[in-house]
Formats: structure tokens, C-alpha cells, sequence
């Protein structure tokens, strides 16, 4: 297995030992999944669609809409998920 590591000057990996690693923590949310990833799993065994409104608490979704995509700093969706 070929392991490398990062240069920072050139974005190319460099040959070398890399050591151990552990993941401490890991968050998440998920549309219509808010109790986290086992809760996104089932929705997708299920074939939740959790494609809807952007809450308006999160921002002005009319005020980001434009249907011409060609339109600078807008979105041609109205819905996501």
C-alpha cells in the first residue's frame, strides 16, 4: 500500500510514513434525519425523499432565487434536501 503525505507547496503527495490516525468525533444533519446517521440510514432503506422548502429560518430563499442561472449569487432551485 502507497501511503503519502501533502506538500503544501505543490498540492502533490510526497512519499513517507504516515502514523496512526483515530477519528474522536463525528456530527452530522440530515434533512428529515435529525437524530443522526442511523436515523438517515433508515430513511434511506425506507426511500425517505427528503427534498422539500429551505427553512426559512436558514435564509431568504426568495431573496437567493432567480430562475436564469446565468444570474450572479442566485439559485435556480427552490427546493433542496
Amino acid at each position: 500500500m502507497e501511503t503519502g503525505i501533502m506538500n503544501p507547496d505543490f498540492g502533490m503527495p510526497k512519499n513517507g510514513p504516515v502514523g496512526a490516525i483515530a477519528v474522536v468525533g463525528m456530527s452530522c444533519r440530515f434533512p428529515g434525519a435529525e437524530g443522526g446517521p442511523g436515523e438517515f440510514w433508515d430513511g434511506l432503506v425506507r426511500g425517505f425523499d427528503a427534498v422539500g422548502e429551505v427553512p426559512s429560518d436558514r435564509w431568504d430563499g426568495e431573496g437567493f432565487y432567480d430562475p436564469d442561472p446565468l444570474v450572479a449569487g442566485k439559485s435556480v432551485a427552490r427546493r433542496a434536501g
